[in-house]
C-alpha cells in the first residue's frame, strides 16, 4: 500500500492510515548488511514504524519476490 502525498499535514499525524503490518526490506548486497550506515537506517526505518504505526506487524522480506510472502504471514 502507497501511503497518498498528502496525508500528513505539518506534524498532524491523526490522518495516518490505520497499518496492520509493514513490509521492511533488506538491503540488496551481502556487503550492505554489515554497513553501520545501513544498521543506523534501519534502526530509523523501525522507529518511524513504531511512532506512525504503533499496532503494526513488522514484516521483513529478503526480495521483492518474496514481499507477498512476507505479508502473508500476518494476515494468516
Amino acid at each position: 500500500m502507497t501511503m497518498p502525498n498528502n496525508v500528513f499535514s505539518g506534524n498532524d499525524v491523526h490522518h495516518v492510515p490505520r497499518w496492520d503490518f509493514v513490509t521492511v526490506d533488506r538491503p540488496r548486497t551481502s556487503h550492505q548488511v554489515c554497513d553501520s550506515a545501513v544498521f543506523e537506517f534501519f534502526e530509523k526505518v523501525v522507529d518511524l514504524v513504531r511512532q506512525y504505526a504503533p499496532d503494526a506487524a513488522i514484516a521483513f522480506n529478503s526480495s521483492p519476490e518474496d514481499c507477498a510472502d512476507a505479508a502473508l504471514r500476518w494476515l494468516r
